[in-house]
């Protein structure tokens, strides 16, 4: 994705999470001559209805990218649009199912390679994701596939090639209290890796990663806010030391919205999310 769009996303992403939470009124009476007067930064259009339309950003005074939005008459969001100089950079699709709120399809069109992509994602009636199908110029390439238990924890997940054969797959095992105990990854049948969980408090504290012959091959920790979210990952090599982190933010409503990796101390790139699922790598 060009990096005009991509630090783009960083500032609208964030926002249009919380635009669908709660609209501030004296945001929808952005004037004409309020969007021209911006030379850096982002600019929203509202509907009478509170949700959001575009959001315009600038930079040196020039429009530098825009999204635009697209509504189903229930009020779900039927489109997603990310335009550079009015050319389609990227776009999704939402159909729901016949509750008018759980997404049973999301399709992504995208250019990659100058070729025509598309990844369509199909969830059950629960809204779990069962299968993400990649078409690259209208011809199948394979998919991402993924089977539940009761509780809605995976228990299986595989990826296949374009014949469907399976290129690898990861089995899931469970403590009694439920929660994920362990995933093995198998490449063409045979074991590759493996990951064990630890839990405090309920919550997830640790992730440790072993090879197929049980070396040790890194760790990740958990932290959590006041709320009992997720603030930070701790990424540790084999040794044990620190090797980056990864912080997670969250708006006024308790939204996570964005995540950003960093090594050194300094921001090496992120994710930006919206709550119809969407997530947008971005790099600083």
């Amino acid at each position: 994705m060009p990096h005009n769009i991509s630090r783009m996303l960083a500032a609208v992403l964030c926002l249009f999470c919380l635009t669908f939470v709660a609209c501030n009124p004296k945001d929808r009476d952005k004037s004409t001559d309020e969007t021209e007067a911006v030379t850096d930064g982002t600019v929203y259009e509202y509907s009478a209805k509170g949700k959001v339309l575009s959001a315009i950003t600038y930079e040196g005074g020039e429009e530098a990218g825009r999204i635009e939005y697209d509504y189903w008459p229930s009020g779900n969001v039927k489109n997603i649009t990310f335009l550079e100089k009015n050319e389609m950079i990227e776009s999704w699709n939402f159909i729901y199912g016949d509750d008018d709120f759980t997404v049973r399809r999301r399709v992504r069109c995208y250019t990659e390679d100058a070729l025509p992509c598309s990844d369509i994602y199909d969830y059950d009636e629960k809204g779990n994701l069962q299968k993400m199908s990649t078409y690259e110029n209208d011809v199948y390439c394979g998919s991402y596939q993924y089977t539940y238990n009761t509780d809605g924890e995976t228990t299986y997940s595989c990826q296949t090639d374009a014949n469907d054969d399976i290129i690898n797959y990861t089995e899931y095992t469970f403590y009694e209290d439920g929660t994920t105990q362990a995933g093995y990854y198998y490449e063409y049948g045979s074991l590759s890796r493996y990951w064990i969980n630890t839990y405090k408090n309920g919550e997830i504290a640790s992730v440790t990663f072993y090879d197929s012959k049980d070396n040790l091959m890194s760790r990740t920790e958990y932290t959590y806010n006041s709320d009992g979210k997720v603030s930070k990952m701790l990424f540790h090599d084999a040794s044990g030391e620190v090797v980056g982190y990864m912080e997670s933010l969250y708006n006024e409503a308790g939204v996570h919205y964005k995540d950003i990796y960093y090594e050194n101390g300094q921001p090496v790139y992120g994710y930006n999310y919206t709550e119809e699922g969407i997530s947008t790598y971005f790099e600083y």
